[in-house]
């Protein structure tokens, strides 16, 4: 049976996105709220935040035991270098569904 509940993502930056994409200087943070549901429960939630080369410059891996509501309040990212950054969060629901969200992030 084809399961058609993805985890569903709410994602708040400050500073807030402009044309698309969050603006920062060179050692600017960025700090988040978001919230990840899906009625199977959350069984894995990962961030990733990947330079325009595609290389994994931060990652963290989060516990959400199969919470139907994972929430996540002021969390803070350091951007110390300029550059074009993609935030991914990537989950997976207790059936074994995956959705993805992102954040393009330009440090100039």
């Amino acid at each position: 049976m084809e399961n058609p509940n993805l985890p569903v993502f709410a994602i708040v930056t400050d500073p807030a996105p402009v044309d698309g994409h969050v603006e920062l200087a060179p050692g600017g943070l960025l700090t988040m709220a978001f919230e990840v549901t899906d009625n199977d429960g959350i069984a894995e939630l990962h961030l990733e935040v990947e330079d325009e080369n595609g290389n994994v410059v931060y990652e963290q891996e989060f516990a959400p035991a199969l919470a139907v509501t994972f929430s996540v309040d002021n969390y803070t990212i350091d951007f110390p270098n300029a550059g074009h950054y993609h935030l991914h969060l990537d989950a997976t629901d207790g059936a074994g569904m995956m959705n993805m969200a992102e954040v393009e992030i330009h440090v100039e």
